[in-house]
C-alpha cells in the first residue's frame, strides 16, 4: 500500500483542493482532535490567517505524527501531510480513523482509487467507524454511482449521530436531480445535527441557498 501512495502523490498538487465550494474544508468526523478543531474553528470564521497560524504551531509543537498530518492538510501542504500519514501509519497500524482522514486527503485531490483503498482499510480495521463508510459513499458518489447514495443512507441508518455528511452528499443528489422539498427535508436533519453538535452550518446554508 505504501508504494502506491507514494507513486500516487507524484500526480497530487502542492495546495490541497477543499471540496467544499466554500472554497474550505469542513470538518464533521466527532473525534477530530481538540486542538485542530480550535485551528478550524478560526478558519469557519473566516480568519485564514489565525487559522494558519494555529496550524503552524501545531506542526512545530506536536509529536504526534497523526495530528501534524491533519494539521499539514488543513494548512494546504498535501506533500508534508502525505508524509506524515505514511510516518503515522507505521506507527498507528491499527488506527481506523487514521486511515480514513488520509483517505480524505486523496479525496481532495482526486485521487479516488487512492482514496477508496484507504476507506476500505480503515473499514476493515472498525466497521463501527461512520466516515469510513462515508468516505466511500462520497468515491462511489464522485463517480455518479447510485452506490454512493446507498452508502449515504447506510451511514444515517447505522450512525445517526454520525451522519451530517450523508445528509448533505444526499441533499447534493437531490439539488442535481432538481428535487428541492427533498433536498430542504435533508438539510434540515443536517442542521439540527449540527446545532446539536456545535458543528459549522456554513456548507448547509450554502446548500440551502441553491433551493
Amino acid at each position: 500500500m505504501s508504494r502506491r501512495l507514494l507513486l500516487a502523490l507524484v500526480a497530487l498538487p502542492s495546495v490541497g483542493a477543499a471540496p467544499s465550494a466554500l472554497g474550505l474544508t469542513i470538518e464533521y468526523a466527532l473525534d477530530r482532535n481538540p486542538e485542530l478543531v480550535a485551528c478550524d474553528r478560526a478558519a469557519y470564521r473566516g480568519a485564514r490567517a489565525e487559522a494558519e497560524q494555529c496550524y503552524v504551531a501545531l506542526l512545530a509543537k506536536s509529536s504526534d505524527p497523526r495530528v501534524k498530518a491533519d494539521a499539514a492538510r488543513a494548512s494546504g501542504d498535501v506533500r508534508a501531510a502525505n508524509g506524515f500519514f505514511q510516518e503515522a501509519v507505521k506507527q498507528y497500524p491499527m488506527d481506523a480513523a487514521l486511515r480514513a482522514r488520509w483517505g480524505d486527503l486523496f479525496l481532495e485531490t482526486h485521487q479516488n482509487n487512492e482514496a477508496a483503498k484507504l476507506f476500505e482499510e480503515s473499514w476493515e480495521l472498525d466497521q463501527h467507524y461512520a466516515p469510513a463508510k462515508l468516505g466511500l459513499a462520497q468515491v462511489a458518489a464522485g463517480r455518479f454511482d447510485e452506490k454512493g447514495q446507498k452508502l449515504a443512507n447506510e451511514v444515517i441508518e447505522e450512525f445517526p449521530d454520525s451522519s451530517l455528511g450523508a445528509y448533505l452528499l444526499l441533499a447534493r443528489a437531490d439539488l442535481e436531480d432538481g428535487a428541492l422539498a427533498e433536498a430542504d427535508a435533508k438539510l434540515d436533519k443536517a442542521r439540527a445535527l449540527a446545532q446539536k453538535q456545535k458543528l459549522p452550518e456554513l456548507e448547509i446554508d450554502a446548500l440551502a441557498f441553491e433551493t
